[in-house]
């Protein structure tokens, strides 16, 4: 069980953070937030979760100029950007990550409307991007998601063989606690959640 300054770190004292601190982040720290990112269940064990570290300046412009205002001072001023994607032929790797089911990589590789394999790499990308988010923090990293871009810009300047589709951005770095404002309301357990 984590210790409360494990769980402070991660979730009660982590806060989003849109102004970061003009320190590096190197590629050994990007390696570490995969590599607990990457353990994050899915079912099928399908692991569609693809992630796009844009570091150099060159590829920040490109993809500021998909942004929408608000979010191009923050991602400019941020070490690295994700674009955390979802792969749209996961599949082809399931012989290798799931061996055990061919018939399943084979049922994804026959839709070709997307109707079976797109909600299944949404739902499943996502639940890797929910831990990409806790690993950045892990790390003794912050970050700051960002859903304000054209994704259809970005996924044809990114990815423009159509395999991967953007999901959302996330700005990685150390956050400035100085310009931070208050931490807005969360919803109660009672307002939320039953047992039943």
């Amino acid at each position: 069980m984590l210790d409360q300054t494990a769980r402070d770190a991660i979730f009660f004292q982590a806060r989003t953070h849109h102004a970061f601190l003009d320190r590096p982040v190197s590629d050994a720290q990007l390696r570490e937030i995969y590599e607990m990112t990457r353990m994050a269940p899915t079912s099928g064990n399908t692991q569609p979760l693809r992630i796009v570290f844009v570091r150099s300046k060159e590829a920040k412009e490109k993809l500021v100029s998909t942004l929408n205002e608000p979010n191009v001072a923050q991602t400019r001023e941020a070490p690295v950007t994700a674009i955390l994607a979802q792969d749209l032929h996961f599949y082809e790797r399931m012989h290798r990550i799931l061996p055990e089911h061919p018939a399943l990589a084979e049922r994804f590789r026959a839709d070709t409307t997307g109707a079976v394999r797109g909600p299944v790499c949404l739902r499943n990308s996502s639940i890797q991007s929910g831990y990409f988010m806790i690993a950045v923090r892990a790390a003794g990293l912050d970050y700051g998601a960002m859903t304000g871009y054209d994704a259809e810009k970005l996924d044809a300047l990114f990815f423009p063989d159509g395999r991967w589709k953007s999901n959302y951005l996330c700005n990685i770095g150390y956050g400035d606690r100085a310009r931070l404002t208050e931490r807005h309301v969360r919803l109660e357990f009672d307002e939320t959640c039953s047992i039943l």
